[in-house]
């Protein structure tokens, strides 16, 4: 009998403990899919950025490369540039990569790539973003910035990830240029709601067949500004997995402009 009522008890309570937790996870307000997006893209990330960058980079045996990188960005209004001096390995060092990530959706981004090995800075054509950066799963128009107003949404529902709730949202290119210069046809992703952060998302070809995974952890506030210390891509075509790791990240400095110029490429981080 005491058994019996041990487990009654049991039963009781971890019911109660399940409404419980029910109630606490209560539903975001309905809002449009767009909205999402919108808010998403003008969240509040300070107007510049530096930090340590170290990418670990996993082929299909398990075999890992890591390079270490300092990456530094700033808003221009709506408009976004970033650069990145690669430090490690030596069969790397000194590269960089320049990206000016322009909102309005009828400019393309300009992207430079400079190799020391050539000892020359090559431009990044539009039909050469849909390629991979410096070995990573991320393509050279995954490092840029998309233009909200390039895509239609539709809003898939609520989800709750890591115990917070978060916007399920769909993302469809409006034409066929979209496609044909990022390579992908679909996207979907999921967005916080109380930070608005994008945590999670899945890249589509352009035959809706499934690339990869990306998911945002570690979120953290840095400077009263929440900033993601991790991202991870999982490139289910190509068998292989890059992350990004994030450390001492600090916001509004007041970087130069001269930073963010081809010129700069060369010169490396100050």
């Amino acid at each position: 009998m005491k058994k019996q009522m041990l487990w009654t008890m049991v039963v009781s309570m971890g019911c109660w403990m399940g409404i419980s937790a029910l109630a606490a996870q209560a539903e975001l307000p309905q809002i449009e899919a767009r909205q999402v997006a919108v808010n998403a893209d003008e969240r509040d990330d300070g107007d510049d950025e530096i930090g340590n960058l170290e990418m670990v980079l996993t082929n299909d045996k398990g075999q890992e490369r890591i390079r270490k990188v300092v990456a530094y960005r700033k808003d221009y209004g709506k408009d976004t540039k970033m650069v990145m001096f690669f430090k490690e390995p030596a069969d790397v060092k000194d590269a960089a990569f320049l990206s000016w990530n322009y909102d309005d959706s009828s400019k393309d981004d300009d992207q430079w790539l400079y190799l020391p090995a050539a000892k020359k800075t090559r431009r990044i054509s539009g039909s050469n973003k849909k390629d991979y950066f410096m070995g990573t799963d991320f393509t050279f128009d995954d490092m840029g910035k998309r233009s909200v107003d390039d895509y239609t949404y539709t809003m898939i529902g609520q989800e709750t990830i890591d115990g917070v709730e978060c916007y399920h949202i769909e993302m469809l290119p409006k034409d066929e240029s979209i496609i044909k210069k990022t390579g992908y046809g679909r996207g979907e992703l999921w967005v916080r709601g109380d930070i608005w952060m994008p945590i999670k998302a899945k890249f589509f070809d352009k035959k809706l067949e499934f690339i990869k995974e990306l998911t945002v952890s570690d979120i953290q506030q840095e400077d009263n500004i929440w900033t993601a210390h991790t991202m991870k891509m999982v490139n289910d075509k190509e068998k292989h997995t890059t992350v990004f790791k994030f450390s001492d990240i600090k916001h509004n400095t007041g970087l130069s402009d001269d930073l963010f110029s081809e010129r700069q490429l060369t010169k490396g981080a100050n």
